[in-house]
């Protein structure tokens, strides 16, 4: 402890005088050290990112599956399409044929009636 000087007024003579008060000082008594282990904070965020990178990895190349795939059955379907149409086309290419061959058919026959008429 130590002893700081300190003024103090008397109200009952008027005067002041220094006295010599003792004052309790901090001591240090006890030093606490706290260490961090940098390192395994370092290597468990390490590891997380390393997880939601392979997560997201993973992700990529589902999409991509996805994508491909939905590629694949669309060229399918506009192969199907494609061949549909050409069959439609050769459909009525040969009904137009036969249209032309019904209709020589139908002048024939109208030729016979009109000579076998006469």
């Amino acid at each position: 402890m130590q002893k700081k000087p300190m003024e103090v007024y008397s109200e009952k003579d008027g005067t002041s005088k220094v006295l010599m008060i003792p004052e309790a000082n901090m001591v240090v008594t006890e030093i606490t050290e706290t260490e961090y282990r940098t390192i395994d904070d370092i290597l468990k965020h390490e590891d997380a990112l390393t997880r939601v990178q392979d997560k997201k990895t993973r992700a990529i190349a589902l999409k991509h599956s996805i994508e491909v795939t939905r590629s694949i059955e669309l060229e399918k379907l506009n192969l199907s399409k494609a061949r549909l149409l050409f069959d439609m086309e050769k459909a009525k290419g040969e009904s137009k044929g036969n249209e032309h061959v019904d209709a020589l058919r139908q002048k024939m026959q109208e030729r016979k009636m009109k000579h076998g008429s006469s």
